[in-house]
């Protein structure tokens, strides 16, 4: 996760749908923070929990919340996604959110099913997390 070479926001805003498109909790609370952490505003957090074509994403962030749904549905991203995530990705970064959504989704999956909690302290800044207001 920290070594790519995607811009963290835009790392975390697909770890962030994913975890939210298989309702992970515990991958949800941590990446709240991280998120926060690495400048996403509140908002744009809040905004993950609605359709994927919602107002207010930046051109890249809409069609990467596009390929997180697209591959998360029907296990591939569309002709028209990927021409729009290579005007602001070069062809490493392209493989780089394939690989990171499907990891997430995999590792939300194993989660999910060892209904791993989340921690004390996380649950605390999840709950304080000025997102929940949008």
């Amino acid at each position: 996760m920290p070594g790519g070479t995607l811009d963290r926001r835009d790392s975390e805003l697909v770890i962030l749908r994913v975890a939210w498109n298989c309702r992970c909790r515990y991958e949800w609370g941590q990446h709240v923070i991280i998120g926060l952490q690495a400048g996403l505003r509140a908002e744009d957090i809040a905004r993950i929990a609605h359709e994927p074509d919602a107002a207010g994403w930046e051109k890249h962030q809409l069609a990467l919340m596009r390929a997180t749904d697209e591959l998360y549905l029907h296990k591939q991203i569309t002709e028209t996604t990927w021409r729009q995530l290579s005007e602001h990705y070069g062809p490493d970064q392209l493989i780089e959110i394939g690989m990171l959504a499907g990891h997430y989704e995999m590792l939300a999956g194993l989660i999910n099913s060892v209904e791993l909690p989340l921690e004390a302290y996380a649950e605390t800044a999840l709950a304080q997390a000025e997102i929940h207001g949008n």
